[in-house]
């Protein structure tokens, strides 16, 4: 019996190590160049930012079920907001330090602000489903 949860542990910190790796992957070969060429970096960063809270349910539950995905999902559409409004805020120094964030190709920010509510619209639901398992 020891063995047989000695291989479930290990199954389960190999899938946690895994879901680590892509998340380092994909921020530092995707999202990092990507942001001084393209708006689509915070799009794409997105979803190396919402894999860490997967890792930890993986790594206490053992498994990638619905709750590892509904954290994904809420951290997924937080982001928007929460870089959105960063980046109106410091759209500026982003400008100088040529990051093409939203606000930055965008100055008037109409599109910025209709992102953000789109987003947060898309997150209140979703923030609610943990309470459904």
């Amino acid at each position: 019996m020891r063995g047989k949860r000695v291989a479930v542990c290990q199954a389960w910190h190999t899938l946690a190590a895994a879901l680590g790796v892509a998340t380092c992957l994909s921020y530092l070969l995707a999202y990092t160049p990507l942001k001084k060429r393209t708006v689509w970096a915070t799009f794409i960063g997105a979803f190396p930012g919402a894999i860490p809270p997967m890792i930890g349910w993986v790594a206490a539950t053992g498994s990638l079920d619905r709750g590892a995905w509904l954290l994904f999902a809420i951290l997924f559409f937080w982001q928007f907001p929460h870089f959105h409004a960063i980046a109106w805020m410091y759209r500026e120094d982003y400008a100088r330090a040529g990051i093409l964030m939203l606000p930055v190709v965008e100055p008037d920010g109409r599109v910025t602000g209709q992102q953000i509510i789109v987003y947060t619209l898309m997150l209140l639901p979703v923030s609610l489903l943990p309470k459904s398992l």
